[in-house]
């Protein structure tokens, strides 16, 4: 389920950053690469979250979850970390 929803969360942002809104990205290997790295780093963060923060939630409700505030709350902890690094 995160693996899914991880992966359509990449393409969404893939189309919206480095297609500039087309689909001429697929065609980029360096596309693919940051493919790569948004998705190392948006799918521990939902399957962790997934697994210990909605772990007494399932079903539709446990995927909405995971798929609304999963992304903001990376975003946020990465936004601490390199906050406290400077």
């Amino acid at each position: 389920m995160t693996l899914t929803n991880s992966f359509i969360i990449t393409l969404l942002l893939l189309f919206l950053d480095e297609g500039f809104k087309h689909l001429g990205w697929v065609t980029d290997p360096f596309s693919w690469l940051m493919f790569c790295v948004y998705m190392a780093i948006i799918f521990p963060s939902q399957y962790l979250l997934s697994k210990f923060l909605f772990q007494s939630v399932s079903g539709y409700k446990k995927i909405a979850l995971v798929s609304i505030l999963g992304f903001p709350l990376t975003l946020f902890a990465f936004w601490l970390l390199f906050k406290k690094m400077n």
